[in-house]
């Protein structure tokens, strides 16, 4: 069964007093789903009023009816729905900061157009409401909102600080008083409130609002302009997968075009196009790989094998081929020797004594004798 306006905001307001009341974790499932709930009945109300014309650019204060105020907080209610919703990643995060101030923006434009804005703050916020917010622009509007809400002057800053805080205390109060006054209207026996009270306090409700949005945006706007700045969002990891994927179909496809006779990777060239180089040049350097086997036999037994298969030579091979380049020498000859004669090892020996000896002699005269412990005594 379809909700009329007045019960889908009712609505609305039941589920973000639930969602305030909820004890589930920020971070959990059940909550988001709880937010998720609120957003959607906001948007709902947002639809209803725009089918319904109740709002129109032409009407004023004045005009506006007093049970339908209240429906100018929708975009403010949202703005704080959106506060709670989880985000992952700085792109995400800078989607939903957009879509939270451009609520805010949505909010103080409708309460500009009434006449409804403190006089205090409807100068600094020209620039802010002026124009369309985009994503591309809402760090540059955001900054210049913030600086024009916070004077150079430290000390009328403190003084608008406190100002404003008296204020929204005194408007809770009145709010507080609002809804008392609701309750009545919702009770057959009690008497009858006077509208243009209701109609008084629902204008201090959204000066209230409009205190709370400023201080909101204010802080967020160092959030803005650092999300401004973030990286761009890295590819996701699917789409990495499919590239690599298709990175590889192509290097296999390029494969079959160069070698249609069988399998091999890059790691190597084909030992088909090496076989006439070879194996080793008249320097001994090695032009392709090779293996050592001990028998041709091993090689005959691997020619029918599977899989990658490298060049070889077997060990005879191998030592013909080192004993043609030379590398082998045939024959006798005098082996060097490695050791020292006897002459060499006496003249050493005799080295050591003399320098012996000189170090005692040294030694003897830097200590004369006698030179030693005197017990003291001189």
């Amino acid at each position: 069964m379809s909700r009329t306006l007045k019960e889908e905001f009712q609505h609305s307001l039941d589920l973000i007093d639930t969602l305030k009341r909820s004890s589930h974790p920020f971070v959990s499932e059940e909550y988001q789903l709880q937010v998720k709930e609120v957003l959607e009945s906001l948007d709902q109300c947002s639809k209803m009023i725009s089918s319904l014309g109740i709002f129109s650019d032409n009407e004023s204060w004045e005009d506006l009816k007093t049970n339908e105020i209240v429906y100018l907080t929708i975009p403010y209610h949202k703005a704080l729905a959106l506060e709670r919703v989880r985000v992952q990643g700085a792109e995400d995060r800078k989607n939903l900061v957009y879509h939270q101030v451009k609520s805010y923006n949505d909010f103080l434009k409708s309460l500009d157009h009434y006449g409804l804005l403190p006089k205090t703050h409807a100068s600094r916020l020209e620039s802010f409401l002026a124009g369309q917010l985009t994503i591309e622009n809402v760090a540059s509007k955001v900054k210049e909102l913030s600086d024009q809400l916070r004077p150079t002057d430290a000390a009328v800053f403190r003084a608008e600080k406190i100002a404003k805080h008296k204020a929204e205390k005194e408007l809770e109060g009145k709010l507080n008083l609002l809804q008392k006054t609701e309750a009545k209207q919702k009770d057959p026996d009690a008497p009858n409130v006077d509208e243009d009270e209701v109609r008084d306090l629902r204008k201090e409700e959204l000066k209230l609002y409009t205190l709370k949005s400023l201080n909101t945006l204010e802080m967020l706007s160092m959030e803005v302009q650092m999300l401004a700045r973030a990286p761009s969002r890295p590819e996701p990891p699917i789409d990495l997968m499919r590239r690599a994927q298709a990175e590889q179909d192509q290097d296999g496809r390029e494969r079959q075009i160069e070698d249609v006779t069988g399998y091999t990777d890059k790691l190597e060239k084909n030992p088909l196009t090496e076989a006439g180089r070879p194996i080793l040049d008249s320097m001994g350097k090695i032009n392709r790989p090779f293996k050592l086997v001990s028998t041709r036999q091993q090689l005959q037994s691997k020619v029918r094998g599977t899989g990658q298969y490298l060049p070889t030579m077997s060990v005879e091979d191998y030592l013909e081929e080192e004993k043609r380049r030379g590398g082998i020498i045939e024959g006798g000859g005098e082996i060097p020797s490695t050791e020292k004669s006897d002459n060499d090892m006496d003249d050493e020996a005799a080295d050591r004594e003399t320098m012996k000896a000189r170090e005692w002699d040294e030694f003897v005269e830097a200590n004369p004798k006698g030179s030693g412990n005197t017990m003291n005594m001189g």
